[in-house]
């Protein structure tokens, strides 16, 4: 049936109705809107195509939003000091990357479309001399998250999962699908009079990326960029919030959620981690039940916990390493919300040699030209000539 389907590519602005087409689809990923479009180009320089996905009668099947990156640019942006050698590999080593598509219409599963849309974005690594495919998550809110089989084969796959939480139109239906330790904490931040408030404005917002950058500290992790949450709160307005936990005037936890399509994504996530362990509260999970509430009043469906360790056997053909005691943690923890896991594992797929050289040689090229303003010598020559 899908011999007569073909792919379109309607330019790097999205249609006016890309927001709403993609609502109609529903669920669907917050990080394949317009305004997430413009948030990647503006903190990353990223450069956006849309594709859609259309039958014999013109009908939308599927849309997807992928943006052409440089290599590991989303890894150079948390240090300034490395801006030049950011937009350098912007030049020299640029790749296709996108989260949570493609947006699938009812009755429309993955397998149909991921063979006419694999084959038309291979075409355009090879034909644009990119590098390849980086960090793509594929969509999975309605069905399996990863193809069957594997396309392109298992080793350019990394197993990854995530729990998602159904959003229960009711209080007294999300209070039962809670764990007996979720209850319990939530109860213990209730007594200590912990509140949780979203966040209104851009001061706000920067004094919780500090915040959350010195947590990373604490961890052993990069710190995010001083221009990324105000990008954020910029780019995404209306989709995005930033809930915080207070007790007696102090910020004790916070997270981040997008939130479009029906789907709630949480990232971004901070906590004092010596005022916690000293009142012995866990405010994360007053903040996560606060969010499921405000979810149901807004009609959402699926709040996406955003990670954990795969399950073994979950993807055809895809080796699963067993989890470590930290990630073993990290899973018991979401799984108290009651939710369910799903195998969405990440494609890493580098083109063909031909494909690889063309884009070095290219790259070095364009970059060469622009760092030795030999663009501009040619642009006299030929006034002059």
């Amino acid at each position: 049936m899908t011999g007569k389907w073909r792919v379109l590519d309607l330019g790097p602005r999205a249609p006016e109705w890309w927001d709403e087409k993609l609502s109609s689809f529903g669920p669907v990923s917050p990080r394949q809107t317009a305004a997430w479009a413009r948030y990647s180009a503006g903190l990353f320089h990223s450069r956006p195509s849309h594709l859609a996905l259309i039958d014999q009668q013109d009908r939308i099947k599927a849309l997807l939003q992928v943006l052409r990156d440089g290599w590991l640019v989303d890894d150079l942006i948390r240090y300034p000091a490395l801006a030049g050698l950011r937009r350098l590999t912007e030049r020299c080593l640029p790749v296709l990357s996108w989260r949570g598509g493609p947006s699938l219409a009812p009755g429309v599963s993955l397998d149909q479309v991921w063979p006419l849309l694999w084959r038309h974005l291979a075409g355009q690594v090879f034909d644009q001399g990119l590098v390849g495919v980086q960090s793509t998550v594929l969509a999975g809110f309605s069905g399996p998250a990863f193809p069957t089989p594997l396309r392109p084969g298992p080793e350019n796959w990394r197993a990854q999962g995530t729990i998602l939480v159904e959003v229960a139109a009711t209080e007294e239906a999300q209070w039962r699908l809670l764990k007996q330790a979720a209850r319990k904490a939530i109860n213990k931040c209730r007594r200590q009079e912990v509140r949780v408030r979203r966040l209104e404005n851009l001061a706000e917002v920067r004094r919780y990326g500090q915040l959350f950058n010195a947590h990373r500290v604490q961890l052993g992790l990069a710190p995010a960029s001083p221009r990324y949450f105000p990008a954020i709160w910029r780019h995404l307005a209306g989709q995005v919030s930033f809930y915080l936990a207070e007790h007696q005037g102090n910020w004790a936890a916070g997270l981040g959620v997008w939130h479009f399509g029906g789907v709630i994504e949480e990232f971004a996530s901070f906590r004092d981690e010596a005022y916690c362990r000293d009142l012995g509260l866990n405010p994360g999970d007053l903040i996560k039940w606060e969010i499921l509430r405000w979810g149901a009043g807004q009609g959402y469906l699926i709040y996406d916990l955003a990670g954990v360790p795969a399950q073994p056997g979950g993807v055809p053909g895809l080796q699963v390493l067993p989890s470590s005691p930290k990630e073993v943690n990290i899973r018991r923890f979401k799984e108290k919300w009651g939710g369910g896991y799903i195998d969405r594992p990440m494609l890493f797929w580098s083109g063909p040699v031909l494909g690889r050289l063309a884009g070095l040689i290219q790259g070095a090229f364009r970059a060469s030209v622009h760092l030795t303003g030999l663009r501009r010598l040619a642009s006299r020559a030929r006034t002059r000539f």
